[in-house]
């Protein structure tokens, strides 16, 4: 198996944050399984009604275009502008990913290598 040092699987709608928020991804024409991929600026609801924030996120490698603007794809570890962070994506097939060596590529796992992922205690 490949030796990778960092998975961050890419975020979508409805992932998940440390403190209970929930992404509510909606502007993103990139889509996993129907459902909008996260990008900066994308609000979270959280529980008691309150919002935040995406914010920007360069180490995620991947960018999308809204009415001209380019805006960071979210992943596991963006943060939120309150300081809350993603801890799930809401998928875990296509992410970013930082090779042992260093190199860094964005790619989908299948569900067997999840499972060895999981395993090897990676994800």
């Amino acid at each position: 198996m490949t030796q990778y040092d960092v998975i961050r699987f890419f975020a979508i709608d409805g992932a998940k944050t440390k403190n209970g928020g929930r992404v509510v991804a909606n502007r993103c024409a990139m889509k996993y399984h129907e459902r909008s991929m996260a990008i900066e600026g994308d609000e979270v609801v959280y529980p008691d009604a309150h919002t935040a924030y995406l914010e920007r996120d360069e180490s995620t490698m991947m960018e999308s275009i809204v009415e001209g603007v380019k805006y960071t794809v979210a992943a596991g570890g963006t943060r939120v502008s309150n300081g809350d962070e993603i801890i799930d994506a809401g998928q875990q097939m296509s992410a970013m990913i930082r090779l042992a060596n260093g190199e860094i590529t964005c790619g989908y796992f299948d569900p067997e290598e999840i499972e060895l992922l999981k395993a090897a205690g990676k994800i």
